[in-house]
């Protein structure tokens, strides 16, 4: 009798820990549904403020600004800045929001989105990542920490690059 009681009890808590684990998975799932959830609130709340400000926009820049404030809401990055490309691929004026890590003059985000550096950014092997250095800048912006620089397309129509200054800690 008394190894049954104790088979009995042993089943129980066999029973109680597997609902135990089940209830921490369904806990854990449940967080995660949470911040898809919560991400997805996030983003769409970002595509109506830009949909609102394409329609409030009075230029182009106003438009690039809006841009750029959102993409720095949505990544947590403390600077943005945007090169516009004319027709033959040739860097514009930059446009930019934020804090940077130094002064960054239009020069230096010229030259990040000069045709030469675009054609070994795109060969690089780290196109696409942020990167705590880049083998192509040079001076001031060798020590710039979570640099993402992303060139903007529409078909074969260079549009302009878009560069994210993350704090050293931040990942997209």
């Amino acid at each position: 009798f008394g190894s049954a009681i104790i088979a009995m009890a042993v089943v129980f808590l066999l029973r109680v820990k597997r609902d135990q684990q089940r209830e921490e998975s369904a806990l854990r799932s449940l967080e995660e549904h949470k911040q898809i959830i919560e991400d997805l609130r996030l983003r769409l709340s970002v595509m109506f403020k830009i949909s609102r400000g394409f329609v409030q926009a009075e230029n182009e820049r106003a438009i690039i600004e809006l841009v750029l404030s959102q993409a720095m809401d949505v990544t947590g990055a403390a600077g943005a800045s945007f090169v516009p490309l004319d027709e033959r691929g040739q860097p514009l004026g930059a446009i930019r929001q934020g804090d940077f890590p130094f002064p960054l003059p239009d020069a230096w985000l010229e030259y990040l989105a000069s045709p030469s550096i675009r054609q070994q950014c795109n060969a690089c092997k780290n196109h696409g990542n942020v990167m705590k250095s880049c083998p192509l800048l040079k001076g001031p912006l060798s020590q710039v920490v979570g640099l993402y620089c992303l060139p903007l397309r529409r078909k074969d129509l260079d549009l302009g690059v878009l560069n994210l200054y993350l704090p050293d800690e931040k990942k997209i």
